[in-house]
């Protein structure tokens, strides 16, 4: 999911997040490598903006190669 772009370890070092240059961030145990995506989002510019007609909980995204659905109250 993209090259490595940045890492940054919490106090103790026992995790690191990773971020990759296709938007991605990762949760990383630095003692067994197994890994939890937390986070995506687009890596291009966004294109267009969308929300269903009389409801405004959802909506959609679309950029280069994608489309986006997006829950408000969750932020995902």
């Amino acid at each position: 999911m993209g090259s490595v772009t940045s890492i940054a370890f919490n106090y103790d070092l026992s995790y690191f997040f990773c971020g990759t240059d296709h938007c991605s961030i990762f949760l990383i145990n630095s003692l067994n490598l197994s890994m939890e995506l937390k986070s995506t989002a687009h890596s291009s510019r966004i294109n267009d903006v969308a929300f269903p007609q009389d409801y405004s909980d959802v909506f959609a995204t679309c950029s280069y190669g994608e489309i986006r659905l997006w829950n408000i109250h969750n932020q995902a």
